[in-house]
């Protein structure tokens, strides 16, 4: 596929104009599309073209893209594999996706920036090293792999799955499934968020319950906690497993209800 890279010689940050680009031509369809300013840049003109379709769109240079009044409605391929890899180390990185925006893509962030989703709806998001990412309301995500850095997701379409290998979420949103492993990682629920499949915490990973919603199924495996010790809510499961030096409890005045103890090898407080 044709690599068309952001060169900005135009200077005038639309993302149309043909200067700005390598190929002195605005992407179009297939293009494999790279940004990568040696400066901070905001690329707020020209966004409008739902039309293009882009094979692959790839972020590593301190960028804004899109302000609330000048939405990107430039698309990245529908298919799977297609990804908007994000490897800024700048200020942050803003897709702000309308309608017909960066939709169903998958997304690699990485290099410790901040990666913020305002809208549309994506495949994958994938985050590494120490990069934030936030997930606003108006982004839906149906699978969120974590391998480091933080992610806050604000109340909205619920996620399919999480996976968290390294790093802490904070989810205003419910998850279906979420499997959160290695040492220092974290899930923090809030407000009403659920789990309406299962929660499994593993190698010595932390879940931190600060919602009034209910978990389907909770397994705790060794050296790893499921915990409410910050606000005066109820963790109300129908299935708990504890195994080996696994910890699931509570701090009064909050009372751990599980209609269906399958197991318990470590500790469960009740």
């Amino acid at each position: 596929m044709p690599v068309n890279s952001w060169t900005g010689g135009a200077g005038d940050n639309n993302w149309q104009t043909a200067g700005n680009w390598s190929l002195a031509a605005a992407p179009v369809t297939g293009d494999d599309v790279i940004v990568a300013p040696s400066t901070p840049t905001v690329i707020t003109g020209g966004m409008s073209n739902g039309s293009v379709d882009l094979e692959s769109l790839t972020i590593t240079g301190p960028v804004q893209i899109g302000t609330a009044s000048t939405s990107l409605t430039i698309a990245v391929s529908n298919s799977s594999t297609s990804k908007l890899i994000c490897a800024s180390s700048g200020p942050f990185v803003n897709i702000t996706a309308g309608t017909n925006g960066i939709d169903r893509a998958q997304i690699v962030a990485t290099g410790g920036g901040v990666f913020r989703c305002s809208g549309g709806t994506y495949l994958i998001v994938e985050t590494g090293d120490s990069t934030q990412v936030e997930i606003e309301a108006g982004a839906t995500v149906t699978t969120l792999k974590m391998a480091g850095g933080g992610c806050s997701a604000a109340a909205g379409t619920a996620f399919t799955t999480v996976t968290i290998a390294k790093g802490a979420l904070t989810s205003y949103r419910s998850i279906a499934t979420a499997r959160v492993s290695g040492q220092g990682s974290r899930l923090t629920m809030k407000t009403a968020a659920a789990i309406s499949t299962v929660l499994t915490v593993t190698g010595g990973a932390t879940y931190d319950h600060q919602s009034s919603g209910t978990i389907a199924s909770v397994v705790v495996e060794a050296d790893s906690f499921a915990i409410c010790p910050l606000a005066p809510r109820a963790f109300t499961t129908t299935n708990a497993e504890v195994w080996g030096s696994g910890q699931l409890f509570a701090k009064a005045p909050v009372v751990i209800t599980y209609t269906n103890p399958k197991s318990f090898v470590g500790t469960a407080t009740n």
